[in-house]
């Protein structure tokens, strides 16, 4: 007996971007109703078109999502992930600096999330392996990972194990405040 063929998968290549605050907050944007896995927060991001590069692509759908004119940095993970009807390949970037105020272009809600508290939102299974990294402080600033090597940030400095802190944390862990910070 012949099976029957199955048409081969399509393949999405998708930018996403951690786009960070001052206060280390990541922002989540909320699928709408008429999108697919509808309701489910996510990073924001999308599709990379032919001919553009990911910075390109990341950068064109963070102005149409959110209205900000983005710097896309640091390449962060990649995670491939397969669904029934498509091979995705989410490709993450680090946002930290960006021109404008973002909002919900799309009608879509948005929120700032402290990376601890990521794990309370559903999000969709190609964004789980991002949440699980961020938790655990790896490719956040001050802990930035990049292709297995570590990159230095500025105004972090680095203590003993290659950890990254920012200026005046012994300060703040001796219960002293830092020199230069807050009156």
């Amino acid at each position: 007996m012949l099976g029957r063929m199955t048409p081969p998968l399509r393949s999405i290549h998708v930018v996403a971007a951690v786009i960070t605050d001052a206060r280390g907050r990541i922002l989540l944007n909320r699928r709408n109703g008429t999108s697919d896995m509808a309701g489910l927060w996510e990073f924001p991001g999308g599709k990379r078109e032919p001919g553009e590069t990911s910075e390109q692509a990341l950068a064109r759908e963070l102005h149409e999502e959110l209205g900000i004119e983005a710097e896309v940095g640091d390449w962060l993970m990649e995670v491939p992930q397969l669904y029934p009807d498509k091979r995705l390949r989410l490709e993450v970037r680090l946002v930290q600096r960006w021109k404008g105020s973002a909002r919900g272009r799309e009608g879509q809600a948005i929120t700032w999330v402290a990376p601890d508290r990521l794990g309370r939102y559903s999000m969709p299974p190609a964004d789980l392996p991002v949440v699980a990294a961020l938790r655990q402080g790896r490719s956040l600033p001050g802990h930035a990972r990049a292709r297995g090597r570590r990159r230095s940030v500025a105004g972090g400095r680095a203590g003993r194990g290659g950890r990254r802190h920012p200026p005046g944390a012994a300060a703040h862990a001796a219960g002293r405040r830092p020199r230069g910070v807050g009156a």
